[in-house]
């Protein structure tokens, strides 16, 4: 099923990086900023009330929801996406490996929600800033989206390979994976589970042996 793909893209945030317990942190102190100023509270208040809902549910959704704190899943994917991630990633060696392997006989390609800013950062951080090793980067601030099919549409047209002969790799079902899938772009799920992707990994690092 995969003899046919010429090119294979990302998604950046908790897909070539697993979230752990230092990159939480990051990102729920991130989630208190934003609950701050939304409920126009001080930053104290706000990260005690919200720690006490998320010792309890241990999820930040559901405790911005009992908060009553409005678009709050928007809120975590915005803070995922556009908090300081970069400065606790660490260099990973063996995703390096794999992406240069990937390189010699892909086109890869990232599509995410970080600004391009964030999403430079993150690469550093990873090890992954080598030039041209992503022959495509559609970013937050570009005009195109993973929801609308735009993104895959335009890396189609940068790298000159058709939809059909594209792999997606990202840890969300609805952002990922079925926008993908509905332009017939095969796909892969990673730190997840989804029915609907062609492919469920547990670690990104199981490419190696369905790609390589």
């Amino acid at each position: 099923m995969t003899r046919d793909i010429e090119a294979v893209g990302f998604d950046v945030d908790n897909t070539l990086y697993k979230l752990g317990p230092d990159i939480e942190m990051v990102l729920l102190e991130n989630i208190v900023h934003s609950v701050s100023s939304v409920r126009g509270q001080a930053y104290n208040e706000a990260r005690d009330d919200f720690f006490a809902h998320y010792n309890e549910l241990h999820s930040a959704s559901a405790s911005l929801a009992k908060m009553g704190v409005p678009n709050g899943k928007a809120l975590v994917q915005e803070a995922m996406e556009n908090a300081g991630m970069a400065s606790v990633l660490r260099k990973d060696a063996k995703l390096r490996r794999l992406m240069l392997s990937l390189s010699k006989r892909y086109k890869l390609f990232l599509i995410t929600g970080s600004s391009l800013e964030h999403t430079h950062a993150k690469l550093r951080a990873l090890g992954l800033s080598d030039p041209g090793l992503f022959k495509a980067q559609i970013c937050s601030d570009s005009a195109y989206r993973r929801e609308d099919g735009s993104a895959f549409r335009r890396v189609s047209e940068i790298l000159s390979v058709p939809l059909q002969k594209m792999m997606f790799i990202g840890d969300r079902e609805a952002i990922d994976i079925l926008p993908a899938k509905s332009l017939g772009v095969k796909t892969a799920i990673v730190n997840g589970r989804s029915k609907e992707a062609d492919y469920n990994l547990d670690a990104i690092y199981e490419l190696e042996e369905l790609l390589l």
